[in-house]
């Protein structure tokens, strides 16, 4: 039996997550709570006092979990002995990172409309598969012009369908014995599900790195 929920833990640091703030930790616990006592590999970006880093931090509880934090600010503050916290821009690669995959990327950063964008385009081919990316706080994007991170987010449904769509055309062409190098190339994202929520993206990576 669990000693506390992921909404319960919000609550005692004082993440806006839970149920007093924006509601996520309830949708959190639904997609991944099964991966609780797994070595998760855990990215915050955006880590203000670090409330959420220590929710984190006890909710994964096994032992070789990695929780790390980027934020171009980061508080002078210390944490458990899994986290791990970087100065640096969201949307870049600290070098300590380069050969880090984590299973969870939540953005909880800027809100910039190009800075979520980037973001995103500089973390998502570093995910585990099967893992996770999560914008938070998608609304506030709508304050800083057109087109919006949601307008981007978007457009990454119709990537993962024409993924579906070229897997299935390249299937048929093989069971031809046609030349399937005729079909058009493109560079797949390897979606496997978007779920979109009031205020809140979460974007599922395939399992495998290759839908042919």
């Amino acid at each position: 039996m669990e000693a506390t929920t992921l909404n319960e833990l919000a609550l005692k640091f004082g993440t806006d997550k839970s149920s007093e703030g924006f509601g996520y930790c309830s949708t959190y616990e639904r997609v991944f709570g099964h991966l609780r006592h797994e070595p998760v590999k855990l990215l915050e970006l955006g880590v203000y006092q670090g409330a959420s880093l220590r929710m984190w931090d006890e909710y994964f509880d096994n032992p070789d979990s990695d929780i790390v934090g980027i934020d171009i600010d980061p508080p002078e503050t210390r944490f458990g002995q899994r986290v791990r916290v970087y100065r640096s821009d969201q949307a870049e690669c600290p070098d300590a990172l380069r050969d880090w995959h984590p299973d969870i990327v939540v953005d909880d950063a800027s809100h910039d409309n190009d800075k979520t964008q980037a973001s995103f385009e500089t973390w998502w081919p570093f995910v585990a598969p099967g893992g996770f990316y999560i914008v938070e706080d998608i609304t506030a994007t709508y304050n800083h012009g057109c087109p919006t991170a949601m307008d981007y987010l978007l457009k990454l449904v119709d990537e993962a369908n024409y993924g579906l769509l070229r897997s299935a055309v390249m299937a048929l062409f093989k069971a031809l014995a046609k030349d399937v190098g005729r079909l058009p190339s493109r560079n797949d994202l390897h979606i496997k599900w978007m779920f979109f929520a009031a205020n809140l993206v979460i974007v599922k990576k395939s399992a495998k790195e290759s839908h042919d």
